[in-house]
Parts: C-alpha cells; sequence; structure tokens
C-alpha cells in the first residue's frame, strides 16, 4: 500500500483523519474514549473517518519497529459498549512483540508477533477478514469468537484460546500446532489445517460441520459435545480422538495408525479409515451404518450397549478374522466383576482405581487440566 511520509499530519471535517506519532486518542462511534499507543522502537499512523458520535478506525499502521514493540488498542467505556472496532493494523515487514485490541480486528498482517490478544475477529464490511503473520507466534488469544475470518501463520504456534465459537473461520499454520483450545463450538464450514502436527486440540463444544486436517500427526482431538458433518484427516496417523457426545455423518480418516477412537455415545454414519498399521481401539456406545475400511489389524471394539448376554452373533465383523469384542469401556461404569473382586472404585474428577489380576492400579486423574488424560490404563474387564 501508499504509506504516507512520516512528517505528514492531515486533518480535514468529514474526510479521513491521519495521526502520526506513538500515542492516539479519540472517541469511537458509539461515544467511548478511544487510546492508541506504541511502546518501544516505532511510530504510529491512525487513520480514521467521522462517524456516529464521534470516529471509526479503519486503518492502525506501525513503521520502524523491533520485536520488543507493542501495540495496545485500550477503551474506557463512557457511552457505548465498552469495545472498539478496527478495521485494519497494518504491520507489513515490521516486527511486533504484542498486539492487544480491547475489541474487534477485521484484518491484520505483520511481518512477525509473538502474542496477539483481541476480544472477536470480524469484518467491518460483511467480507471475510484476513490475517497474515509471517513468524512463529507463541500465543493467539481471542476473548470473544473468531467469525469470518481466515488466519494465515507461516510459522509454528505455540498456542491458540478462543473462549467463543469458531464460526466461518479457518486457522492455516504451516508449521506445528502445539495446544489449541475452543470453549464454544467450531462450526458452519470452518477450518483447522495445519502441515505439521497437532499437539492437543480441544473444543468444548460441538465440532459441526467443519474439518480438522493435519499434515503429519494428529496427537490428541478432544470434543466436548456431538462431532456431526465433519472431517478429521491426518496424514500420518491418529493417536487419540475422544468425544463426550456422539459422532455422526463424519469421515475419521488417516494413511497411517489409529491409536484410540472413544465415542461416549453412538457412532452412525460414519467412515473410520486407517492405512496398513490398523486400528488399536475403539471405544462406543454402538455403532450403526459405520464403515471401517483399513488394511490392517482393528485389534479391540468395546461397545457399551453390549452386556453379558449379547448375541455374539449379532456382533458386525469387519472382515474374516477381525471381529469386535464387546467389553464394557472401564471409564464410563461404575461397578465391574472381575474374578472374585468387586466394588470396582471410579470417580471422574478425582481417583480411578483399576483391580486387574491379584493387583490394583491407582491412576490420578487432574480433571481442571484439559489437556491431561489418562487413557493407558484400559484393562479388558470380561462379563
Amino acid at each position: 500500500m501508499n504509506r504516507k511520509q512520516k512528517n505528514s499530519l492531515i486533518l480535514e471535517s468529514l474526510e479521513p483523519r491521519c495521526l502520526l506519532s506513538g500515542y492516539w486518542e479519540g472517541i469511537d462511534v458509539d461515544g467511548d474514549a478511544v487510546f492508541v499507543e506504541l511502546r518501544g522502537s516505532g511510530e504510529l499512523e491512525v487513520v480514521t473517518t467521522e462517524d456516529g458520535l464521534g470516529e471509526q478506525i479503519e486503518t492502525i499502521a506501525v513503521y520502524d519497529t523491533t520485536k520488543g514493540s507493542k501495540l495496545t488498542v485500550d477503551v474506557f467505556e463512557f457511552n457505548g459498549d465498552g469495545y472498539v472496532d478496527v478495521g485494519e493494523i497494518d504491520a507489513v515487514g515490521e516486527d511486533l512483540k504484542q498486539i492487544v485490541v480491547y475489541g474487534n480486528i477485521g484484518r491484520l498482517e505483520a511481518g512477525s508477533v509473538q502474542k496477539i490478544y483481541f476480544d472477536n475477529a470480524v469484518t467491518l464490511d460483511g467480507e471475510t477478514g484476513e490475517w497474515f503473520i509471517d513468524s512463529n507466534v507463541k500465543l493467539l488469544y481471542a476473548w470473544g469468537d473468531l467469525d469470518n475470518t481466515n488466519i494465515q501463520i507461516t510459522g509454528k504456534t505455540s498456542k491458540v484460546i478462543i473462549e467463543g465459537d469458531m464460526i466461518e473461520a479457518g486457522l492455516l499454520v504451516d508449521g506445528q500446532l502445539r495446544k489449541m483450545a475452543v470453549f464454544g463450538d467450531v462450526a458452519e464450514d470452518s477450518m483447522i489445517s495445519v502441515l505439521g502436527r497437532i499437539n492437543r486440540l480441544v473444543v468444548y463444544g460441538f465440532l459441526d460441520y467443519s474439518t480438522v486436517e493435519t499434515g503429519y500427526q494428529l496427537k490428541l482431538l478432544h470434543v466436548g459435545m456431538d462431532v456431526i458433518d465433519a472431517d478429521i484427516y491426518a496424514d500420518w496417523a491418529i493417536h487419540r480422538i475422544y468425544v463426550d457426545g456422539g459422532i455422526e455423518n463424519t469421515i475419521i480418516e488417516t494413511t497411517g495408525r489409529i491409536r484410540v477412537l472413544d465415542s461416549w455415545d453412538w457412532i452412525i454414519d460414519t467412515d473410520i479409515i486407517a492405512g496398513p498399521q490398523g486400528i488399536d481401539k475403539l471405544f462406543a456406545y454402538n455403532l450403526s451404518n459405520v464403515n471401517i475400511d483399513t488394511p490392517g489389524d482393528v485389534w479391540f471394539v468395546y461397545l457399551d450397549a453390549y452386556d453379558s448376554n449379547a448375541n455374539w452373533e449379532d456382533l458386525y465383523i469387519v472382515e474374516e478374522d477381525y471381529y469386535y469384542w464387546p467389553v464394557f469401556d472401564v471409564e464410563y461404569i461404575d461397578v465391574v466383576y472381575y474374578d472374585d473382586y468387586y466394588d470396582f472404585y471410579y470417580d471422574p474428577y478425582y481417583w480411578d482405581t483399576y483391580y486387574y489380576d491379584d493387583y490394583y492400579y491407582d491412576a490420578y486423574v487432574d480433571y481442571f487440566d484439559p489437556y491431561y488424560y489418562d487413557y493407558g490404563v484400559y484393562v479388558d474387564v470380561y462379563w
């Protein structure tokens, strides 16, 4: 874009207003006081237009910054809602340590930035917002939604936290994604696409009509509600998928191995595809119209719907010599009879006790850490 000279200052009534310095203050469209500050090296340019009770911030541009520079857009609630809309943040080719916006960002482009905090990523003109960050990112934190916006990060990303929903949004990461948590839904054709490995992805709401894909390994995906009309793909392997609801009309695919696929409820109208390494463990309440396709072995399928009187002849056979084994998933029941032992104690928030042969195993589960699970202590408890 054509940038103004650093000594320019334009003030025209009813026309765009530009101010170049390290600090700007004004009144936004609904009457709140807004303060824009660049700390550290560099200079700041704010372009606004008169609108409503004050001014609409069209563009915030920074120049000559370093990796220690911090950009903050703060709001003092006066007559409005306490939030400010920023049409665009232009830091093309510039370095920043941190961007904090107490409001909504439409578009953003930066040479590098380590941490970004904002309320919502939304567009002001109805078009899809585009963010481009040409670096590694340590933290991307949204207090609200990621809505109708595509974010592309060329490096690895350490942590992404979205306290609201991902709606018609995309997160595209060229490197590794270490941790990501979405406290709402990932829905309406959203996409999380990572060329490297996804270590931990937690969606507390629904994964609905959206895609999760990685060009390497998907180590952990945990969904707190249902997975519906979704595509989940990992090029090398899927280590663990845990769904606290059900899975319906979904494709789960890898060219390698699926270690654990665990659904609390039914799995319905779904394709589960693995490579020659096969599938280690599949947990569900029951299956309906599920296609399992792998040239490898399917070792265990635990179906909670079956009890000791289940008709084994009715169990679904993947192919000859590969059987579903109707064993209760011990994570989800309170009492298990095994040999001479009784009173299987299970508290999902604190302690698990597993009786196995002549020994018992205590495993502490930290309920408050959504990234830690102790699923490595399943035992085969036959009824």
